[in-house]
C-alpha cells in the first residue's frame, strides 16, 4: 500500500513567500536578501511588518507585493481544499467502475462536487464584492493602480498603505476611514457572517428557480448542495458557522470592540488625536484603530504616543481575536466521529507558547542585559508587542520613530527568524488546521482513491459528504 500525504496550504504559503522574497531581491538593488525574504513572508501571511521603507520600492516591486497579497488572502486560501477535492471528484466521475452501486456512488460524487463548487464560488464572490466596495470609494480619490493596491491591502488585511506615515495621511477623509473600518472586519473576523449570508441568498435563489419550474438547470441538485452546506457548515468549510455560532461571533466581536473603544476615552483631546478635531471625528478615528488592531494593522495614530496600559490591552486583542472559532462547543461539534480535540480556548492557551519562546529567543539573540546601557527600558515591551502582532498577523509595530518601518528592522538575523516563524504559524492557524490529500492505491484503478479533507479547527475529517434528502417544495 502506497500512502502519500501532503499539506498543500503550508506548501503554497512557503513557496509564495520564497517567490515574493526572491522577486523583491532581484527587482531591487538596495535591499538585502534577508530583508526581501522577511518582507515576502510578511506580505503572504497578511501581516504587513516591513523591515524597510516599501513605499520607496520601484513600481515593479510593488506589483510583486500586490500579487503576493492576493496569493495570501485567507478568503481565497480557505477555498483551496475544495479546489483539490473538486479535482479528485472530477477524476472519480470520469473513471469507469464495475461496482453494483455505481449510480449511488455517481450521485454522491456529483453532490460533493456541487458543494465544492459552491464553496469555491462563494469565497471568490465574497472576496470580489468586498474588493469592489473599497475600489469604488478609492477610484474617486486616487489612481487605478494605487486604488487596487489599497483595496487588496484592506480586504486581505495586510495593512500596507503606500504612505510613509501609514494611514495618518488619509485620516482627514472621514468617509474613506468609515469604509475601511467596515470592510476590514468583514474580510477577517466577520467573514463567516458574510459567507453565510451569501450562501443563504444563493439557496433562496435556487429555491425560487425550483418554484418557477425552470428546467434548464438541475436547480434541485444545487439547492440540496447549498442546504447541506448550511446545515453542516463546520464539516465542510473552515470559515462557515451555523446560525447560532455566527450570532455568537457577532456578539463577541461587538463586545470586544466596545471594550477597546472605551479604552480610548482617556486619550480624547490629547496629543494622540489631531488638533482641533471634533468629538465625532475623534470617535470615528478611535473606532477605525480599534478595528485595525485586530485585523489589518493600519495605524491611523502614532501609536508610540499611547499609554503602556493601552498597548497591553491591544496585545491581548491581537492574540485572541485572530481565531475564527469563537466557541469551544463549535469546535467539538465539528467532528464526524471520535473524541473531540482541544477546544478553541485550550488551543489559544497552547499556542501562547509560540509567542513566549519567540520573545525569549529575541532577548537572548539581542544580548541585552539589565544593568547596562544596552537595555532600553521599552525593549521588552516592543519585543512582546512585535511577537504578538506577528503571530496574530496584524502588523502593528512599535519602532523608535513613526513610519512604515517596523521594530523588526532593528533586530538581528536570529531574532528575525523567530518573527518569521511566528508569522507562518499565525497564518496557518487561520486556515484549515490539517488539510491532507491521502491517496491509498491498492491497484492501478482510480476507484480506490480516497479523499481525506481536514477543514475545521483544530481537526475535522470528512470522507465524503452525506447525501441529504430532497426538501419538499410546496
Amino acid at each position: 500500500m502506497v500512502s502519500l500525504r501532503i499539506d498543500p496550504l503550508l506548501l503554497f504559503v512557503v513557496v509564495a513567500s520564497l517567490w515574493c522574497g526572491g522577486a523583491l531581491w532581484f527587482s531591487t538593488n538596495d535591499i538585502t536578501f534577508q530583508d526581501a525574504l522577511f518582507m515576502g513572508v510578511s506580505v503572504v501571511t497578511s501581516t504587513g511588518l516591513s523591515p524597510m521603507d516599501y513605499t520607496a520600492l520601484p513600481a515593479s516591486s510593488q506589483v510583486v507585493l500586490l500579487v503576493a497579497m492576493i496569493c495570501g488572502s485567507n478568503i481565497l486560501l480557505s477555498a483551496l481544499p475544495s479546489v483539490v477535492m473538486l479535482a479528485t471528484l472530477n477524476r472519480r466521475l470520469k473513471s469507469p467502475t464495475q461496482r453494483d452501486d455505481r449510480d449511488i456512488a455517481q450521485g454522491r460524487a456529483e453532490h460533493e462536487r456541487n458543494v465544492a463548487l459552491l464553496i469555491i464560488g462563494s469565497c471568490i464572490v465574497a472576496w470580489g464584492l468586498l474588493l469592489l466596495i473599497v475600489m469604488m470609494a478609492l477610484l474617486t480619490r486616487f489612481s487605478v493602480a494605487r486604488s487596487l493596491f489599497l483595496s487588496v491591502s484592506c480586504v486581505n488585511n495586510v495593512g500596507l498603505s503606500l504612505s510613509k506615515t501609514d494611514f495618518l495621511e488619509y485620516r482627514g477623509d472621514l468617509i474613506l476611514v468609515a469604509i475601511f473600518a467596515v470592510v476590514m472586519p468583514l474580510g477577517n473576523t466577520l467573514f463567516p457572517v458574510v459567507l453565510r449570508s451569501l450562501l443563504v441568498g444563493i439557496r433562496s435563489f435556487f429555491q425560487l428557480m425550483i418554484l418557477r419550474n425552470d428546467t434548464r438547470v438541475c436547480w434541485r441538485a444545487w439547492h440540496l448542495a447549498a442546504d447541506d452546506l448550511l446545515r453542516n457548515p463546520r464539516l465542510l468549510c473552515c470559515h462557515l458557522f451555523n446560525s447560532r455560532d455566527t450570532l455568537a461571533l457577532v456578539v463577541m466581536w461587538c463586545a470586544i470592540t466596545i471594550v477597546e473603544f472605551v479604552m480610548f476615552i482617556p486619550e480624547y483631546n490629547t496629543s494622540v488625536f489631531p488638533a482641533h478635531g471634533s468629538i465625532t471625528s475623534q470617535m470615528l478615528l478611535a473606532f477605525f484603530q480599534t478595528v485595525a488592531v485586530r485585523t489589518s494593522g493600519f495605524a491611523i495614530f502614532d501609536i508610540t504616543l499611547f499609554r503602556a496600559g493601552h498597548l497591553a490591552v491591544w496585545m491581548i486583542a491581537m492574540y485572541v481575536t485572530a481565531y475564527p472559532v469563537v466557541l469551544t462547543g463549535s469546535t467539538r461539534r465539528s467532528h464526524l466521529q471520535g473524541s473531540p480535540e482541544l477546544g478553541s480556548a485550550a488551543t489559544a492557551g497552547r499556542d501562547l507558547v509560540w509567542v513566549y519562546v519567540s520573545v525569549v529567543v529575541i532577548l537572548f539573540a539581542q544580548d541585552r542585559r539589565i544593568g547596562t546601557t544596552q537595555l532600553d527600558p521599552s525593549f521588552f515591551l516592543r519585543s512582546c508587542f512585535e511577537c504578538v502582532s506577528a503571530f496574530g498577523n496584524v502588523g502593528l509595530s512599535l519602532p523608535r520613530s513613526s513610519g512604515v518601518v517596523s521594530f523588526s528592522s532593528e533586530l538581528n538575523l536570529m531574532s528575525r527568524l523567530a518573527i518569521t516563524v511566528l508569522m507562518l504559524a499565525g497564518k496557518m492557524r487561520c486556515l484549515p488546521s490539517k488539510f491532507m490529500v491521502d491517496v491509498e492505491a491498492k491497484d492501478d484503478t482510480s476507484e480506490d482513491e480516497e479523499l481525506e479533507l481536514f477543514v475545521a479547527s483544530p481537526v475535522t475529517r470528512v470522507q465524503g459528504f452525506p447525501l441529504p434528502p430532497e426538501p419538499s417544495v410546496a
